[in-house]
């Protein structure tokens, strides 16, 4: 199935692809070394462990994961598309004249996205408006998985790079802050750091 939707890949943004196969979808690539991920690595096996806890997701406020293709150097995670606006871009626009019922319904979504993954014991680990997709009155949450395979294949191109982008800091709990550069910053992410972010 990925193979033919990848066949069908035409816009190309930085990674991401738009493909169509009874619908349009998200395709998001990450590059992984062959000499890094083999058969047997233990990198391939926790990817492969974030996929699966992907396809145990089905939330109303969360992108739907629809497959993934892992054959190093591919990977390649294929998701339902947002066809709206990011929060980030939405709050910075002037399309939006929020009141507090809409604020209010917007944050209740987001809530209810975060509680079934953490009921999953699944934590997103990336929690910003960026990440926060509004389709008419409805929040949908993005990238909730994908922190732990992005950061294994950043690893491989430089040792020194951050998990993260700058602006991830004002997201950011203060233990995690606190943390930067040591080596147990993954451990410190909880479903407190989540509540955090969102807050």
């Amino acid at each position: 199935m990925l193979f033919f939707l990848l066949r069908f890949i035409f816009i190309y943004c930085c990674f991401l692809f738009r493909g169509h196969w009874h619908g349009p979808h998200a395709i998001k690539e990450i590059d992984l070394d062959d000499n890094l991920f083999t058969d047997n690595s233990e990198q391939l096996r926790t990817i492969k462990e974030e996929i699966s806890n992907l396809r145990k997701t089905r939330h109303a406020n969360l992108i739907l994961f629809v497959g993934a293709c892992v054959k190093p150097p591919i990977c390649a995670i294929v998701m339902s598309l947002c066809r709206g606006i990011s929060l980030y871009k939405l709050l910075r626009s002037e399309l939006l004249k929020p009141n507090i019922d809409w604020t209010i319904n917007i944050a209740i979504q987001i809530a209810q996205g975060m509680a079934y993954l953490h009921n999953k014991q699944m934590i997103h680990k990336d929690l910003r408006s960026k990440n926060i997709f509004i389709e008419g009155n409805k929040a949908v949450i993005t990238d909730f998985g994908l922190y732990k395979i992005t950061r294994l294949c950043k690893r491989k191109m430089r040792s020194d790079l951050l998990p993260f982008t700058k602006e991830c800091i004002f997201y950011m709990a203060p233990e995690l802050v606190r943390s930067l550069g040591k080596s147990d910053f993954d451990d410190k992410f909880t479903t407190a750091s989540d509540v955090f972010s969102f807050g």
